[in-house]
């Protein structure tokens, strides 16, 4: 807010005030004036110049007895050191107060300040009220609102009557100077090179700690200075502004050493513990980088696949779509992927399309990993060919002991002759297992309390071992989980078929 405050002449010329006028004349004069230029439907910027000066102006009368004559427009000499200082001991109280107000129309508002704390410590009222004045509305170094409200609060019935609409006045203050600064501002800003002029700006538009916290973090990240951009953003995250917080995590990211992945983790323990389901794609991230010391892009497709599946409001399209992308390649770059992998992947490629339909790299994705399904299927239906051969081998393989044995048991030797043959015995009651439902859990022991050591889908076939449990009160069957049968594991009668 630019206040021009020339000599009291000034005001006579501008609002028409004549040596006639009183004060009520002269206010009514100045009041006229001002709501001539308020009820423009858009005020220009010389209008909203001449508005602060119209209540400047109001100000000034309001606060001195109106006289009209010029004897007041220049310094009482006889007050002046032979030095060209000034000497306020002598001064009476009025003649005082009437050197402040003319300091203050002279734009020199330390020499004022100095007039009116006297004055103030003497327990002069209409000084308290001026000071509150001055630190209200002097756009300089001495600009202060909360020693402004301390003073009106000592300023009597006119001070109360000020701090009442002091709130209103504020808000309008700020509304008009974020209106007149607020291009100078973003200027600066983007500029980056007068961080003085910025902290002038910002203490002109009288905004909140945080407005000006995000102004100056703007700031040196324009300027290149990572240190006091880093430690503005940090201000504001423990504010808990979440914005700054993931601004702060995405630049540790976009950083990409070690040291900065490893600060990143810690600001995702911030986002997590706000709720905020972006912790798991910046998580994601840091997993996924190579120069990351906790690289794993198992866990990496585990955070992005949690981060695709919440459906909470702080998700973005360009992060789904950065996480949707990752998920695809994590899959198709993993060589022990199965068909069923594959097309999860082939499901996160295609959303991506989706969303991206001028993404040449996508559309490659996608035909590498329909092409990788096809040669999958392709094994695996083999894989399944050559397994039921086998399991066929071994049938014939298991009647033909069983025959034998039979053979070689001494038919008349009685009941007791066959009591020795074990029922498990050379795989006399192995049987193929098939999996009936989706997805089936395989434990390391007979019953839910057991670990599962392995999740398998629907239609996969297995050969039981022979052994079985029904202790839990339903029955499990022990499996081999892998063709040279070293490993076992025991599903429930519920999820497979004979």
């Amino acid at each position: 807010m630019s206040v021009d405050m020339n000599r009291w002449a000034e005001f006579d010329r501008r609002y028409g005030i004549t040596a006639m006028d009183d004060k009520l004349s002269a206010t009514m004069k100045v009041t006229n004036y001002c709501n001539s230029l308020l009820s423009k439907e858009e005020p220009s910027e010389v209008d909203k110049e001449n508005i602060q000066r119209a209540k400047v102006a109001l100000m000034l009368i309001r606060e001195r007895s109106f006289d009209n004559t010029k004897s007041d427009s220049k310094f009482p000499v006889g007050d002046m050191k032979q030095d060209g200082t000034l000497s306020i001991t002598r001064m009476t109280n009025d003649r005082m107060y009437l050197l402040a107000v003319n300091l203050i129309k002279n734009r020199e508002y330390k020499k004022a300040e100095k007039c009116l704390q006297d004055l103030a410590s003497k327990g002069f009222p209409k000084a308290n009220n001026l000071l509150g004045y001055l630190y209200e509305n002097a756009l300089t170094e001495i600009s202060d609102r909360t020693l402004a409200k301390k003073y009106y609060e000592k300023g009597g019935s006119e001070g109360q009557f000020l701090l009442d609409n002091y709130e209103i006045r504020t808000g309008e203050q700020k509304k008009e100077a974020g209106t007149m600064y607020g291009d100078q501002l973003e200027k600066v800003m983007k500029e980056g090179s007068d961080f003085s002029l910025l902290e002038k700006l910002l203490s002109m538009m009288g905004q909140d700690e945080e407005f000006n916290l995000r102004a100056k973090a703007e700031f040196f990240r324009n300027a290149g200075d990572e240190k006091q951009f880093i430690y503005y953003l940090s201000e504001l995250s423990a504010r808990g502004d979440d914005k700054a917080s993931l601004r702060l995590a995405d630049f540790y990211v976009e950083k990409n050493d070690a040291q900065s992945l490893l600060r990143a983790e810690e600001v995702v323990k911030t986002l997590r513990k706000r709720r905020l389901s972006v912790a798991d794609f910046i998580q994601g991230e840091c997993y996924i980088s190579k120069k990351s010391t906790n690289y794993n892009p198992d866990k990496a497709l585990k955070f992005f696949k949690k981060y695709l599946s919440d459906n909470s409001d702080d998700k973005s399209d360009e992060r789904y779509i950065i996480a949707a992308h990752y998920s695809a390649l994590i899959i198709f770059n993993n060589p022990k992927a199965d068909s069923s992998a594959l097309k999860g992947a082939l499901e996160f490629a295609q959303d991506v399309k989706r969303k991206k339909p001028a993404d040449a790299n996508v559309a490659g994705l996608i035909n590498d990993i329909n092409d990788r399904i096809t040669r999958v299927g392709d094994a695996e239906r083999k894989r399944l060919i050559k397994r039921a051969v086998i399991l066929a081998i071994t049938v014939i393989a298991s009647l033909f002991i069983f025959i034998h044995i039979k053979k070689s048991i001494d038919i008349h030797g009685g009941a007791s002759s066959v009591v020795g043959i074990s029922s498990s015995a050379g795989g006399l009651n192995e049987k193929i297992l098939t999996i009936s439902v989706d997805a089936a859990n395989v434990r390391s022991g007979p019953g839910k309390n057991y670990d599962v050591v392995d999740t398998v889908k629907q239609g996969k076939t297995f050969t039981a071992t022979g052994n079985k449990d029904d202790s839990s009160g339903t029955v499990w069957y022990e499996i081999y989980l892998d063709e040279a049968r070293k490993r076992t594991g025991w599903v429930s009668s519920k999820v497979v078929s004979e």
